[in-house]
């Protein structure tokens, strides 16, 4: 998550609070939306200002031990980076698991270790705006309901799969586990995808099942082609409320109604449901453009976006 803000201030301006690096805390109507450190500093008419939430600190620390060495087991690289100033709390909720290669010869950045991990676990992992770590499933209640009867929205298969194919390390040795949606399958045809679960050491034939359907659970359904933009007479509470349009925050599930039944779920409702992976929104402005966490790129835009910005496991990497 980033934030960014401009202040009329004098060129002669000088005040410690202006050093990149220094504590920031985003609150809206007494809510904190953001916590994190100065990142840029922009002398001018006016001073331009932008903040980075803590979970991309995790990029400023290393994976190491209370030795000083590298280390790939996930609490003990979260712990250590706590003790070395690393300004998370709750640092207890990340297992104590070895991933990848467990003799770590190689010195990597935190967040090197962290998203992989959450990646592959089909898990999701970040810092909220109280500075607490988690590491969770993704949600899957509607925090949001947008009306889409006219909403300008495409749809593409590139991310799409009706079967997985997961190869994992079983008691006695590498084992495959297929799963398929057959509902999708009926649907949108055959279309397979590769599922790596090697790197989290031996696993039970449940357990890589498990991981299977947890991606057909996201995987079956075509991704989102464009960001859509909401108004809080669209965009309203699950009471049906108007939205407050600062509140709405990536890892949040919006439900988008009123579209068509063959865009919207398998069994023909004309109902979608998306975790958001990124907002847009300009403090006071009256609409938020929101972005899925599986979205195709089709632009020039968007495919320069995503080599810059890869994808991350963290909810809070989202624009504002």
């Amino acid at each position: 998550m980033r934030a960014s803000w401009s202040h009329s201030l004098p060129f002669a301006f000088d005040d410690a609070r202006l050093v990149v690096g220094q504590p920031v805390q985003v609150v809206q109507g007494g809510t904190p939306l953001l916590t994190g450190v100065l990142a840029d500093v922009q002398r001018g008419d006016p001073w331009t200002f932008e903040a980075v939430s803590l979970s991309q600190l995790a990029d400023d620390f290393l994976a190491l031990d209370s030795s000083g060495n590298p280390t790939t087991t996930i609490s003990v690289a979260v712990a250590e980076a706590i003790n070395r100033g690393l300004g998370w709390s709750n640092g207890s909720v990340f297992p104590a698991v070895t991933f990848g290669d467990g003799a770590a010869v190689q010195v990597n950045k935190l967040s090197a270790l962290l998203t992989p991990f959450h990646d592959t676990t089909l898990t999701r992992w970040g810092v909220d705006a109280y500075g607490r770590a988690f590491s969770t499933t993704d949600p899957t209640t509607p925090r949001w309901v947008l009306d889409g009867s006219d909403v300008e929205i495409g749809l593409s298969r590139d991310e799409l799969a009706t079967v997985v194919v997961a190869r994992y390390l079983g008691p006695g040795g590498l084992a495959t586990v297929t799963r398929t949606n057959t509902a999708a399958k009926a649907r949108y045809g055959t279309k397979e995808l590769p599922l790596n679960l090697t790197n989290l050491g031996t696993i039970s034939a449940v357990t890589a099942t498990s991981y299977a359907d947890q991606v057909l659970a996201t995987a079956a359904q075509p991704t989102w082609l464009n960001q859509v933009s909401a108004t809080p007479s669209k965009l309203t509470t699950v009471a049906g409320d108007p939205g407050d349009l600062s509140l709405v925050q990536a890892g949040q599930v919006v439900r988008i109604v009123g579209i068509p039944g063959r865009l919207g779920r398998l069994s023909g409702e004309g109902v979608m449901d998306g975790l958001i992976g990124e907002v847009s929104y300009e403090d006071g402005a009256r609409e938020v453009s929101l972005s899925p966490t599986r979205r195709a790129r089709r632009t020039l835009r968007d495919v320069i976006e995503a080599l810059e910005n890869p994808p991350t496991t963290s909810v809070q990497t989202f624009l504002r």
